[in-house]
């Protein structure tokens, strides 16, 4: 099991369906958190934490809606989409790192500011190469001409920068990396998945690249959208990694504003049930 637990878990048509109610909770409470941090004055590490964590949250939306008996989409029959499942799940989690290291690990201003530095060089660098090779006028890339050279600038005059073996800063100085943290390193540091991490990210990287492990499984019962006890066992997994990213994302974020989100009446059920707790608001919809 990716997951170790005292006792056996099965993974069943049941538990599915509580882990399906679990996210559905979890996607409430963090559309509220959302709703309730918009428009904060704040610096530029927490802007940007705020950005990612709005996009957990639509993701995980989307993520949700794609599961077979979810509340909202009426799907005749049902369809078991376990390729989908794993490529959102994936851009979750991904997009769970990227929040923590821009917005949650405590580190440093120096090193803020060189990660700060380092997404904003990469950023432009890729705006760069994508309207260049769409042909953009040469005047509209004239900004990014001149732009560019000065990104770089402030990342070599960066003390943390500075600290870097010089093969990696040449690299980093390529514009082609967002974290100079590889999604092992982030995890280990976030403390979300531990051991469990690198099983769970090959399993869903070889379903988001169509791998031969991944497409030369299907057979009459696995990739063609029925439910079947082996896709269902990954896409509980799935779940359940969501629902943790969810959960410790809400939880940062509480951190980050707890003078507005403190106050929630959900946040206290939170902390003290630790990711144990009945469903609150059935029936309700989510709103943005």
């Amino acid at each position: 099991m990716l997951f170790k637990s005292k006792t056996k878990s099965v993974y069943d048509r049941k538990m599915y369906e509580e882990e399906l109610e679990h996210l559905d909770e979890l996607i409430f409470y963090a559309v509220s958190v959302s709703d309730v941090v918009g428009g904060i004055n704040v610096p530029q590490r927490y802007v940007i934490a705020t950005q990612l964590f709005t996009r957990i949250v639509s993701s995980s939306i989307t993520f949700f809606r794609i599961l077979p008996g979810n509340r909202f989409v009426v799907q005749e029959p049902e369809w078991w989409d376990w390729s989908s499942v794993a490529s959102l799940g994936r851009n979750i989690i991904e997009t769970y790192h990227a929040f923590f290291y821009v917005g949650v690990e405590k580190i440093s201003d120096d090193e803020v500011r060189f990660r700060l530095d380092l997404m904003q060089f990469h950023r432009n660098s890729e705006k760069y190469r994508l309207y260049k090779e769409i042909g953009i006028d040469d005047a509209q890339l004239m900004d990014f001409q001149e732009g560019l050279p000065l990104d770089k600038q402030n990342l070599k005059e960066n003390k943390i920068f500075q600290l870097l073996p010089e093969k990696y800063q040449s690299e980093l100085l390529k514009g082609k990396t967002a974290m100079h943290l590889s999604h092992n390193e982030i995890n280990k540091r976030a403390s979300i998945l531990s051991d469990s991490f690198k099983p769970i990210y090959r399993l869903l990287s070889n379903q988001v690249h169509s791998t031969p492990f991944a497409s030369q499984a299907q057979s009459n019962d696995r990739g063609r959208g029925f439910e079947n006890d082996t896709e269902r066992y990954y896409i509980i997994l799935t779940i359940q990694v969501v629902s943790k990213i969810l959960l410790k994302a809400i939880m940062s974020m509480v951190r980050i504003f707890p003078g507005k989100l403190k106050a929630l009446p959900f946040i206290k059920m939170l902390i003290k049930a630790k990711f144990s707790f009945k469903k609150q608001h059935k029936g309700q919809m989510w709103k943005r």
